[in-house]
């Protein structure tokens, strides 16, 4: 029995025996998710035919692991990925060309297993908790994909190169031979396990009624905050006197120009942008919706990580709304030029804490009294 992890966490308690550490990057691909992706596969490459492979997968795993095609380079790789990212494609698409983009993505590891049992045990970030899409599917069985229907859909091929364009194409056209593998999936932890557990401990808060929304996917800032400002308000009408919670989750889309944008932590886009979806969120509620009434409205990465290391997400509260009014401009072009790290960090309005290993969401929670 032998087992390999691949962490981009360095404060961890584990301690197994026969067990093979190997430290990554996220939120970005560096070489080492390729060091990472090599010491997979020759993991398991070395398996037997009767020996069952056991999968432990959580969301966020792309850039942790990744082997581009030999055609491509690394930097050519991530540096499309990015800009496909930045022009607001939705997780999922943007991973199904990752996949037509990598060796080791979209059953790739399975299928370079010397093992032909698989199970796979998944933590889920992903919006409908489609197993070939969480951590790109590696382990997952190969299926015949169109990734160029992505980048027509998404009129995405003026930013595409010529040669990451052939790859696609031709990843569009191969048929998968079926596998003899027997491949298991199993979810065994996502975002409503978070939100069951935020529900049984919000009775020690004293909130005498908690509502919940749906999952938000594929949509804009702004489409999110009016959503969720309307609905805010329709809760507020209904509920009775007292403490209450809205809960709700997503990882919305948030574009980024193409343009660098000059700032003191780095000028080379697009990490040149200093904020991450959650402090933009919350950025959008503050610059359009104050509410008449008390209430914190809080945003966190389930990761730890809003885009920036040591930050989570961002909130306010009714308290801010006299400070919002008097910086509504630079609270705009915070939004307008994707630093909203900065004027959270102006308002001390920043969620701060350390990477979870873990990754189910994004959730929102709106808090409010009813007198």
């Amino acid at each position: 029995e032998k087992a390999l992890i691949v962490t981009h966490v360095r404060n961890h308690t584990f301690d197994f025996p026969k067990t093979e550490i190997i430290y990554s990057s996220h939120p970005f691909a560096t070489d080492k998710s390729q060091y990472a992706a090599r010491k997979l596969i020759d993991f398991v490459e070395k398996i037997n035919s009767n020996d069952l492979l056991i999968g432990l997968v959580s969301g966020g795993g792309s850039a942790m692991v990744t082997l581009p095609v030999d055609e491509v380079t690394m930097a050519e790789k991530s540096e499309y990925i990015s800009r496909i990212l930045v022009a607001g494609i939705p997780e999922r698409e943007a991973n199904e060309i990752k996949k037509s983009l990598s060796k080791i993505k979209g059953g790739g590891l399975s299928s370079k297993s010397g093992s032909s049992q698989i199970i796979n045990l998944f933590l889920s970030d992903e919006r409908n908790h489609k197993y070939e899409a969480i951590a790109s599917g590696l382990l997952t069985e190969k299926k015949n994909t169109d990734p160029y229907a992505i980048i027509k859909e998404f009129s995405l091929e003026s930013i595409t190169p010529s040669n990451i364009l052939s790859i696609i194409k031709r990843r569009s056209s191969e048929r998968v031979i079926a596998s003899s593998k027997t491949i298991k999936n199993f979810l065994v932890g996502s975002r409503e396990n978070l939100i069951e557990n935020i529900m049984e401990r919000a009775s020690a808060f004293c909130f005498s009624e908690i509502f919940l929304l749906d999952n938000l996917s594929e949509i804009s800032p702004e489409t999110a905050a009016s959503y969720l400002s309307e609905s805010f308000n329709k809760f507020y009408d209904k509920a009775p006197a007292g403490m209450h919670l809205v809960i709700s989750s997503g990882e919305i889309q948030v574009p980024v120009s193409n343009k660098k944008i000059s700032c003191h932590a780095s000028t080379v886009w697009p990490k040149s942008a200093k904020g991450g979806r959650n402090q933009h969120l919350v950025a959008v509620m503050m610059e359009r919706h104050s509410f008449k009434f008390p209430f914190c409205f809080i945003a966190y990465a389930t990761d730890g990580m809003d885009f920036l290391e040591g930050v989570t997400g961002a909130f306010y509260a009714d308290y801010h709304l006299g400070m919002i009014k008097e910086k509504i401009k630079e609270i705009r072009n915070s939004i307008s030029s994707n630093q909203a790290y900065e004027i959270h960090n102006a308002f001390n309005t920043l969620l701060k804490g350390g990477k979870t290993s873990n990754n189910v969401s994004d959730i929102y929670l709106f808090s409010f009294m009813k007198e």
